[in-house]
C-alpha cells in the first residue's frame, strides 16, 4: 500500500504540478502577454526545472532505491515521468545538475520492452529527423 501510494504521490507531481505549465497553449498565451520573444518557453523551461528538482527531492528523500521510482517494477509514476524527461530534454534542461537520480530510474525504464515501444521517438507521426533503429529479435 505505501509504494502504491508513493506512486500516484509521483505520478501526480508530474501530472498536475509540472506538465500543465509546459503546455504549447500555456506558453503561447504567455508570449501574447509580454514583448519578449522566448518567454513563454523559458516559462515553461523553468516549470520543468523546478517540477523535476521537486521530484528528484522527494524521491532521494525517500532512498532512490531504484531500479525503478517505487522498486523493482515499473508504477505509473515512471510511466508520468519517462515523458516528463523526455520534454526537459526538448526545453533545454540540464538533467544530470537538476535531477540524477530521476536519470538513473529513466535508464532503467529505456530498458523495458514497453518503454522502448512507446517511446515518442518511434511513434508513426513522430517529428523526428530518424526514428530510432529497432533490434530484430533473435
Amino acid at each position: 500500500p505505501v509504494a502504491r501510494a508513493q506512486a500516484k504521490e509521483y505520478a501526480e507531481m508530474v501530472n498536475s504540478g509540472t506538465q500543465p505549465l509546459q503546455n504549447p497553449s500555456v506558453f503561447k498565451k504567455i508570449e501574447g502577454l509580454g514583448k519578449e520573444e522566448g518567454v513563454g518557453r523559458q516559462f515553461a523551461k523553468e516549470a520543468i526545472e523546478d517540477g523535476l528538482a521537486s521530484l528528484e527531492a522527494k524521491y532521494t528523500s525517500r532512498g532512490a532505491n531504484g531500479p525503478f521510482m517505487c522498486g523493482r517494477s515499473p508504477s505509473v509514476a515512471d510511466i508520468c515521468l519517462v515523458p516528463q524527461l523526455y520534454n526537459g530534454r526538448r526545453f533545454g534542461v540540464d538533467l544530470a545538475a537538476v535531477c540524477p537520480a530521476l536519470l538513473a530510474v529513466d535508464e532503467a525504464c529505456a530498458e523495458s520492452e514497453y518503454f522502448k515501444a512507446s517511446h515518442p521517438d518511434g511513434q508513426p507521426d513522430a517529428d523526428v529527423a530518424e526514428p530510432p533503429k529497432k533490434k530484430a529479435k533473435a
